[in-house]
C-alpha cells in the first residue's frame, strides 16, 4: 500500500524494519455519510483526522495514509522506538479515549454516535519512498501491514485487537480479554487476538532506596571503601559524586556507608530530591532544615517556632532575623518585622547565607557529613547553593555525598575537590549471587542462571526484583517454569498482579499522595478505620512494597517506580477524584497556609478546580520568589495564569498581585521580551488602580526602555503618572518617579529645575518606606540623569550613596550599580584605567543578570579604551551578541560607540567611523539625543586624533587605508564643524556640565589645527575653566597640554 507521510521527516531507501502497525477507522461511518450528507460527513472526518494526527505525534508514530475515514500509522520507523509495541497501544488508548471525550458533541451537533475500530500488529516490513502523485511518499509493506488492517475490520465499536505478537511483547503491562483465534484473509493457520482494555502503567524511571530485608550486599565494595577512605582522611570541604543508572545501587551505597560509620563522632545530614519537588525552592534544604529542628510535616507555627528557636540556639546562632528566614523557607508566613522591606533577592541571598552559617557551625561542633540523594532532580536554588557549598575555603571538616543518574552533571563535577565514582554493571557472578542470596538457594540450572543474567543486564535492583517476583510468584526455585517478565517495570506490574484486588486498589490509591504518604490521611481518605488501612500496609510492608520511616512515620513505596507503576494502573478520571480528595486532606491539615503550596498546586492541577489550583500556584510563585528562586517562581506564575485561563474567567481578584510578581520573576531574570509579552496580555485586564498594578507597570516600562521602545516606554510612563497620582502612596509615587527620570534623560523631556523641585519629597518618600529596591532605584536614576546632563559630581554623589547603601542595608546589588555608575562616571572623564578597575569591581559584586551584563559591558568598553583590543572587542561581541539575542536595544547604547573606536583602533578606519555615523542616525531616529551627541563627540575625538596625526599606525595598516586617511584629511575639519554644531545644542548638556567642557575641548582643538590660536585659547580656557570643576583628570591633563601649545 502506497502512502503520505505527515510526520516523517526523512527519507530512506526500502530496507526492511521491525515496525508495529496500527489501523483504525470510524465504525459504521458508510450509514453515517448517507444519513448526514457528504458536508457533514467530511466535517466529522476533518476533527477526527486532526485528532488522530495529534495523538499519533503525541505516542512518536508516523502516519502512511489517511484513506477514507480509515488510518494507517506506524510506530519504529522511520525513527526506531525502544517501545515501539507499547507506544501504539498507548496511541489507541488514546484515540478511544478522547474519541469518548468529543462523543457528546458530535452527537448533540450531528445526532450520531462516533466510535472508532483498532488493530494493531507488529512484525517486519519493508519501508521506503516510492514516486506518487505529489512527490515521494513513505510506504511500508509487509504480512504485518496486512494482519492488522485485517485485525481492524474484526473489532467491534470502540474497541482494539492486539495481534497475538503484540501481545507477546506488552503481556506483563497490558489488560486484556482473550478474544480466541481468528481466520484472518490470506493467514493458513488461526491467529490469536486479544482485546485491549487498558494499560497497567506508564513509568519509565526507577529509583533504589531503602527497603526492609534486603539481600546480601554485593559487588560494591571498592566503591564503598573509597567513600569511607575520602571521610576518614580529607579536611576541608570534599564533595563525592556518585554517578549510576537506575538501579545500580547508588541509594544502596549510600544506606551501607551510613550504617558503617560513627555515628557518634559525625554530625549527619541527609537530604533528597524528588521528581514532585523540583518546583520546590531548596526542598532538600528544607527536609534537613525540618530534620535537625526536629519539624513535623505540618506542625503548628507555635510548635515550629519553638523548635527553630531551640536548633538555632543551640548552635549559638539564634537572632530573631535568622528566625524568621527559617520560617519563610519552611513555608510559615513570618509576620516578623525582620523581612519588612527585603525584596526577594534580599531574601534570598540571606537564606543561602543562613543555610551556609548552618553548615559551619555544624562543622565546629563535628565532622559533618551531608548527603543529598537523586540529585538530578534538584531544583534550581538547592543547585546554585551547593555549588557554592562545594567551593568553601573555610570549613574544617564536610564531606558532600550525593547521587545522580548519569545523564544530569552538577556544574561543580570537575572542581579539584570532587571525587566522581560511576557506578558500573555487575557481572554475571555477582548478579548470581544476589539472586541466590535472596532465595536462599545454592542450586540453580544453567539455564535459569543465563536467563536471570541477561535480564538483569549487570542491574543491581533488576536482579533484586527478579529474584523477588520468583520467591512470590511461587514458581520453583531450583528448576522454575516459564520465562521472566522482559523489563523491571512488567516485573514490578506482575508483583503488583499477585496482590488482592483490595490491597491493589489501596496501594493505587496511596499512590496518588506520591511516593510518601502519611497512613492516618489515607485512612480518612478512603474513609476507613486507621487500624484497618494500617493492616494492609503492614501487609505491603512485609511484601517489601514499601516501608515506613521511622522518623516521620510515613508510608514510603520501595521504589519511585513503583509508586509511578500503580498510579499508572489508575484511569485518569479515577486519578482526578482522588488528587482532589488528596489536596482537600492535605488543604484541610494545612489550614490552606503556603507550607504545602507547590504540593496542593500539583494535586489541584491534576482536577478541575482550577480557582484552588490559581490560588496555591500564586502562593507557590510567591513563595519561590520571596527566596529569589526565579525559575520555580516563573513556572507556577506560569500555572496560576494556566488555571485561570481553563476556569474561563477574564479576571480574578488574585490576578493583579500574581501578574506583579511574575513580572518581578522576569525582570530579576533580565528576560526582557517575555516581561513585554506577559505586560502586554495581562496588564490591560487589571481594571482598579492598586500597587501591584504600578509595580507591574514600573517593570513593564523599564522593559520597554531596555527594549528599546523609547515611546512606547514614555506613554507607559505618562499613564502610571496618572495611577500613581491616584493611589498617592509614596511607592507608587517612587514606582512612577524614576520611570519618568529615565525615559526623560533619554528623550530630553524633563528640565534640571523639574527634577530637582521633585527630587527632595521623593527622597523623603523613600525615607518613610521600607522598599529596598526604591531607594536604590531612584538613586540610579537620578544619577543616571545626571551623567546625561554631565553634572559629573552629582552622579558621583549618587553613586558614593549607592555604595554606602549597600554596606548598611548588606546588599552588594546597591554596590555593584554604584561602582558601575563611577567607571563610566571615569569612562566620561577619559580615566579609561579607572574606569576598567570599577568594571572589574562590579563584575565581583554583580549578584542578578543585570548586574552582570553592566558590569561586563564596562568592562569590555574599559579593555578597548585602554588599547587591549583583543581581549576587550573579544569581550564586547560576546556582550552585544547576548543582547542582540535577547532583544535588549539600549544596551548598545553604552558600546556603540566603543566598538566604532575599537574598529578603529585595530586599523579599520573606514568601518568604523561609518559604524559610529550610522548609529548617530539610528539614535537619532529613535529619539535619543543625547547618545548620538556622545557618538558626534567620539568620532570627533577620532577624528582630531587622525587631523593631528597621533600614534602612527603599523606601515600595513597605514598603507591599506592611505587613500580614506587623505580624505579624512582634506575633509575632516569641516565634518569636525558639522558634528560639533549639532551636539553643543543638546538641550540636556548643562552649560556647566563635563559634556560642555568637552565640546569646548574639540573645538579649540579644531582651531588650533586650523592655526586660529585666539579662538583656540578662549575654547580651551572655557573648557578648562569647566573641567577644573570635576577634579584632576585625564580630560583635564588633555586641556591643559592643549593650552599650554596654544600660550607658547
Amino acid at each position: 500500500m502506497a502512502t503520505s507521510s505527515t510526520t516523517a521527516r526523512h527519507e530512506f531507501a526500502g530496507e526492511r524494519k521491525h515496525a508495529t502497525v496500527l489501523f483504525a477507522d470510524v465504525a459504521g461511518f458508510t450509514a453515517i455519510s448517507e444519513r448526514l450528507g457528504e458536508e457533514a460527513a467530511f466535517e466529522i472526518i476533518q476533527s477526527i483526522r486532526a485528532m488522530m494526527r495529534e495523538v499519533v505525534a503525541e505516542f512518536s508514530g508516523t502516519i502512511l495514509d489517511f484513506a477514507g475515514d480509515g488510518l494507517l500509522a506506524v510506530f519504529g520507523v522511520p525513527k526506531a522506538l525502544e517501545d515501539a509495541p507499547l507506544s501504539a497501544c498507548r496511541a489507541a488508548l488514546a484515540l478511544l479515549s478522547r474519541t469518548v471525550s468529543a462523543a457528546p458533541a458530535y452527537h448533540a451537533r450531528y445526532g450520531i454516535d462516533v466510535q472508532l475500530r483498532i488493530g494493531i500488529n507488529s512484525g517486519a516490513v519493508v519501508v521506503g519512498h516510492v514516486e506518487a502523485q505529489g512527490g515521494k511518499q513513505l510506504t511500508a509493506v509487509g504480512d504485518a501491514v496486512n494482519v492488522a488492517a485485517r485485525l481492524q475490520a474484526r473489532a467491534e465499536a470502540g474497541s482494539i485487537i492486539l495481534s497475538d505478537v503484540i501481545y507477546q511483547l506488552v503481556d506483563d503491562i497490558a489488560v486484556v480479554t482473550p478474544l480466541g483465534a481468528f481466520s484472518l484473509k490470506g493467514k493458513s493457520e488461526a491467529q490469536h487476538a486479544f482485546r485491549l482494555d487498558a494499560l497497567k502503567h506508564v513509568a519509565t524511571r526507577f529509583d533504589r532506596s531503602v527497603s526492609r530485608g534486603l539481600s546480601q550486599y554485593v559487588g560494591r565494595e571498592n566503591e564503598l571503601r573509597t567513600i569511607r577512605d575520602i571521610v576518614a582522611t580529607k579536611e576541608g570541604v570534599s564533595v563525592v559524586d556518585i554517578a549510576g543508572d537506575p538501579g545500580m545501587g547508588k541509594s544502596r551505597l549510600l544506606y551501607e556507608f551510613r550504617g558503617n560509620i560513627d555515628q557518634a563522632r559525625f554530625v549527619y545530614l541527609a537530604g533528597r530530591c524528588t521528581r514532585e519537588g523540583q518546583r520546590t525552592a531548596f526542598f532538600p534544604f528544607i527536609e534537613i532544615v525540618r530534620s535537625w529542628a526536629d519539624i513535623a510535616i505540618g506542625e503548628d507555627r507555635r510548635q515550629t517556632i519553638k523548635k527553630l528557636n531551640e536548633a538555632l540556639d543551640a548552635l549559638g546562632l539564634f537572632t530573631p532575623d535568622r528566625l524568621a528566614i527559617l520560617l519563610n523557607l519552611t513555608g510559615q508566613e513570618s509576620a516578623s518585622e525582620q523581612l519588612a522591606g527585603l525584596d526577594p533577592l534580599q531574601i534570598g541571598l540571606r537564606t543561602r547565607d543562613l543555610l551556609i552559617d548552618l553548615l559551619r557551625a555544624a562543622c565546629r561542633m563535628s565532622p559533618t557529613i551531608l548527603t543529598i540523594e537523586d540529585l538530578h532532580w534538584i531544583d534550581s536554588s538547592s543547585e546554585s547553593l551547593l555549588e557554592t557549598i562545594a567551593s568553601l575555603q573555610d570549613i574544617a571538616t564536610l564531606v558532600v555525598i550525593h547521587t545522580r543518574r548519569s545523564h544530569y552533571a552538577p556544574p561543580w563535577a570537575n572542581a579539584t575537590n570532587v571525587s566522581s565514582i560511576p557506578l558500573a554493571p555487575l557481572d554475571s557472578a555477582q548478579i548470581v549471587e544476589i539472586v541466590t542470596s535472596r532465595l536462599q538457594v545454592q542450586d540453580i540450572s544453567a539455564d535459569f542462571v543465563e536467563q536471570i543474567v541477561r535480564q538483569a543486564d549487570g542491574n543491581a535492583l533488576f536482579a533484586e526484583e527478579i529474584a523477588k517476583f520468583i520467591g512470590e510468584s511461587a514458581q520453583a526455585r531450583v528448576q522454575p517454569a516459564g520465562r521472566l517478565p522482559v523489563s523491571i517495570q512488567a516485573i514490578l506490574g506482575a508483583r503488583i498482579e499477585l496482590l488482592s484486588d483490595d490491597q491493589r486498589r489501596l496501594l493505587q490509591i496511596a499512590s496518588v499522595f506520591g511516593r510518601r504518604f502519611d497512613i492516618e490521611q489515607l485512612a480518612e481518605l478512603l474513609e476507613l478505620p486507621a487500624d484497618v488501612v494500617s493492616r494492609e500496609i503492614e501487609q505491603a510492608h512485609r511484601s517489601e512494597l514499601l516501608h515506613i520511616d521511622r522518623r516521620t512515620g510515613e508510608a514510603v513505596f520501595s521504589h519511585a517506580l513503583l509508586n509511578e507503576v500503580l498510579y499508572g494502573g489508575m484511569l485518569r478520571t479515577d486519578r482526578a477524584v482522588y488528587h482532589l480528595k488528596v489536596a482537600k486532606t492535605i488543604e484541610a491539615k494545612s489550614g490552606g497556609t503556603s507550607e504545602n503550596a507547590e504540593l496542593l498546586t500539583h494535586h489541584y492541577r491534576q482536577t478541575d478546580r482550577h480557582d484552588r489550583t490559581l490560588m496555591f500556584a500564586a502562593m507557590a510563585a510567591r513563595k519561590s520568589l520571596r527566596v529569589y528562586s526565579l525559575v520555580e517562581a516563573e513556572e507556577f506564575a506560569k500555572l496560576a495564569l494556566e488555571a485561570l485561563t481553563l476556569s474561563g474567567r477574564t479576571n480574578d481578584a488574585a490576578l493583579p498581585d500574581l501578574i506583579a510578581d511574575y513580572i518581578l520573576v522576569l525582570q530579576l531574570g533580565y528576560n526582557i521580551p517575555d516581561l513585554i509579552k506577559v505586560a502586554e496580555l495581562w496588564l490591560p485586564r487589571i481594571d482598579a488602580p492598586s500597587l501591584a498594578k504600578v509595580s507591574a507597570m514600573h517593570h513593564y516600562a523599564n522593559a520597554l526602555l531596555l527594549a528599546g521602545r523609547y515611546q512606547d516606554c514614555k506613554a507607559t510612563s505618562e499613564k502610571l503618572d496618572a495611577i500613581s497620582n491616584e493611589l498617592g502612596d509614596d511607592r507608587s509615587k517612587l514606582y512612577a518617579f524614576t520611570v519618568s527620570v529615565w525615559i526623560g534623560a533619554l528623550l530630553a523631556t524633563r528640565s534640571n529645575e523639574a527634577i530637582d523641585a521633585q527630587a527632595p519629597a521623593m527622597f523623603a518618600a523613600a525615607l518613610r518606606t521600607t522598599d529596598i529596591y526604591l531607594k536604590i532605584w531612584l538613586r540610579w536614576v537620578l544619577s543616571l540623569d545626571a551623567v546625561h546632563r554631565g553634572l559629573l559630581h552629582s552622579a558621583y554623589k549618587y553613586a558614593q550613596e549607592l555604595i554606602e547603601l549597600g554596606q548598611t542595608a548588606k546588599d552588594s546589588r546597591a554596590t555593584g550599580l554604584g561602582l558601575w555608575l563611577q567607571g563610566w562616571n571615569a569612562l566620561i572623564n577619559d580615566d579609561y584605567a579607572l574606569a576598567l578597575k570599577f568594571g572589574h569591581e562590579a563584575s565581583a559584586a554583580a549578584l542578578t543578570p543585570w548586574d552582570r551584563s553592566t558590569a561586563m559591558n564596562l568592562t569590555a568598553s574599559a579593555l578597548v579604551l585602554t588599547r587591549q583590543l583583543d581581549e576587550g572587542l573579544a569581550l564586547l561581541k560576546c556582550r552585544r551578541d547576548l543582547d542582540d539575542a535577547a532583544g535588549r536595544r539600549y544596551a548598545f547604547v553604552a558600546n556603540d560607540a566603543v566598538w566604532g573606536a575599537g574598529l578603529v583602533l585595530s586599523g579599520k578606519f573606514r568601518a568604523g567611523i561609518r559604524f559610529i555615523e550610522n548609529r548617530i542616525e539610528m539614535r537619532e531616529a529613535e529619539g535619543y539625543r543625547s547618545a548620538a551627541d556622545w557618538y558626534r563627540v567620539t568620532l570627533c575625538y577620532i577624528l582630531l586624533e587622525v587631523l593631528q596625526g597621533g600614534r602612527r599606525p603599523q606601515a600595513s595598516v597605514l598603507i591599506r587605508n592611505l587613500p580614506y586617511l587623505i580624505w579624512l584629511k582634506i575633509t575632516g575639519l569641516k565634518r569636525i564643524d558639522r558634528l560639533i554644531a549639532r551636539a553643543r545644542q543638546n538641550p540636556l548638556f548643562h552649560p556647566e556640565g563635563l559634556h560642555q567642557a568637552k565640546v569646548h575641548f574639540i573645538i579649540g582643538s579644531r582651531w588650533r589645527l586650523a592655526g586660529r590660536t585666539e579662538l583656540a585659547r578662549k575654547s580651551l580656557q572655557e573648557a578648562k575653566r569647566i573641567a577644573k570643576v570635576f577634579g584632576d583628570t585625564p580630560l583635564a591633563a588633555k586641556i591643559d597640554a592643549s593650552l599650554d601649545e596654544v600660550m607658547s
